[in-house]
């Protein structure tokens, strides 16, 4: 990570360069896939790398391997990967933030899903578990569970991380949690099921956060972390 990123204006351009592509086969349940690695990045600097299954000529799914973003005052990354079994390809997904702006840290989180590959080659999403802290739109649906000119902060994010005491608070956390899982289709994990989710994502993907995050320190140019 470049430390220039943090100092980018608020203007981003939206021109993107490919620069490879590059393709493997891959063998799950005797059923054969390709999968073609694109990367690209943009005339500021920022890069996205996506992994695309095909079957035969046909799409399948899409897979973000490494995405960043940012502003004059933070920047996020999302990383992934994957993995296979004897039936079934798993996918990783991350998300670190560092912000050095007084406000909450978004987005950060890990998520797992698993496809099941059946005898005919065909893939269905049987599990998605995810711990996510983000931005959620303001709708019809959820207006009531945010501040004033507070368009983009949930009031159910803080009850993450402090009891939700009171009727409201209680029905916030459950509002944010529903919207995240519309949101990403997937199951929201707390307690045990969050720490170990956090592990197994965390291993899966430790030499790409090392590598992409390291050098983000708190307190210093990038402010507020969370990785």
């Amino acid at each position: 990570m470049q430390l220039k990123y943090i100092f980018l204006p608020l203007l981003l351009l939206v021109f993107n360069l490919n620069i490879y592509g590059q393709r493997k086969e891959l063998v799950v349940n005797n059923q054969k896939f390709l999968i073609e690695v694109l990367k690209s990045n943009t005339s500021d600097g920022f890069g996205q790398e996506t992994i695309h299954f095909y079957r035969g000529n046909k799409q399948l799914l899409t897979h973000t391997a490494y995405k960043e973003e940012g502003d004059c005052s933070s920047v996020s990354v999302e990383l992934g990967t994957y993995k296979t079994t004897a039936n079934a390809i798993i996918f990783y997904s991350y998300w670190a933030t560092a912000d050095r702006m007084p406000s909450f840290v978004v987005p950060f989180g890990f998520r797992k899903q698993i496809y099941s590959v059946d005898k005919n080659g065909k893939l269905a999403l049987v599990k998605s578990e995810i711990y996510i802290e983000d931005y959620l739109q303001k709708n019809a649906k959820n207006a009531n569970f945010y501040k004033e000119n507070e368009e983009w902060k949930h009031l159910g994010l803080a009850f993450l991380h402090e009891k939700a005491k009171t009727t409201f608070q209680q029905k916030a956390l459950k509002n944010y949690i529903q919207n995240i899982e519309e949101k990403y289709h997937s199951e929201f994990v707390l307690g045990k099921e969050k720490k170990s989710l956090e592990t197994e994502v965390r291993q899966a993907l430790k030499k790409e956060i090392a590598e992409k995050t390291s050098d983000w320190i708190s307190g210093e140019i990038y402010g507020n972390v969370k990785k």
